[in-house]
């Protein structure tokens, strides 16, 4: 048996998670993997996750960590909900960015048994991650997460750095998919690499009603040491607004 799941249910606390062991494999070599989701009944708003992996290659040992903290820090009108810190070492992350954000948030669930949210990889050194979650007093007024990314490479150098994150507005985070809610949303990324010197940005922003309105419109701008351009959509891509029957 390589992948343990497990799932308990008690009056005072939830607990869920998967634990994965693989000795010679071809992709990862030998792995000790655990995820894991604690939801405390009147002492936690949402789930504490946990998850960390270390592993050995032929060549080299690698390793991976993250967590995230479900809190309730005001700031003003806004509420830092989630607190979310990683650090990780000669692997590289196969969370897609919604996947990640939503580990920020406290949303995802423990990674389903066999799916490894990462692949060893020798050429990444280093990698810190940080991000909150925030809401507003009125969580339906705004909600969203935020994300931090500074990457090295193998010697130590800098290799490059990431800010992503996204927002809603009308909706509360428990009901963004739900289709029959009138939402405004958003996301946006910045990306440096220093190795490189490439710059790229994209800003997607997005305004919907069911049954009346939907639209829009994607930024994207891109500089290196030869090119630059700035995109407002393209042909394929179009920005545009439907006024729906």
């Amino acid at each position: 048996v390589d992948d343990i799941g497990f799932n308990l249910n008690v009056n005072a606390f939830h607990l869920q998670g998967v634990i994965a062991i693989k000795n010679d494999d071809p992709v990862f070599g030998d792995l000790f993997y655990g995820n894991i989701a604690l939801s405390i009944d009147k002492v936690t708003k949402g789930p504490i996750m946990v998850a960390a992996g270390f592993g050995k290659m032929p060549t080299y040992k690698y390793w991976f960590t993250d967590a995230s903290i479900p809190t309730s820090i005001p700031i003003g009108d806004i509420n830092i909900t989630s607190i979310y810190g990683g650090v990780q070492r000669r692997v590289q992350s196969t969370y897609t960015n919604q996947e990640q954000l939503n580990r920020v948030a406290g949303s995802a669930a423990p990674t389903p048994s066999g799916n490894i949210p990462f692949t060893p990889d020798q050429n990444q050194g280093l990698q810190f991650r940080a991000g909150v979650g925030l809401t507003h007093q009125m969580p339906s007024t705004f909600n969203g997460e935020v994300m931090l990314t500074v990457a090295f490479n193998p010697n130590g150098g800098f290799q490059s750095i990431n800010l992503m994150g996204q927002a809603y507005m009308m909706v509360t985070r428990q009901q963004r998919t739900n289709a029959s809610m009138k939402k405004v949303f958003g996301q946006v990324s910045i990306n440096y690499d220093h190795v490189n010197k490439i710059l790229d940005a994209n800003l997607n922003a997005s305004i919907y009603a069911p049954n009346t309105l939907s639209g829009n419109v994607d930024i994207t701008m891109h500089i290196d040491t030869v090119d630059w351009y700035f995109w407002l959509n393209r042909p394929t891509n179009r920005a545009s607004v439907n006024v729906l029957g």
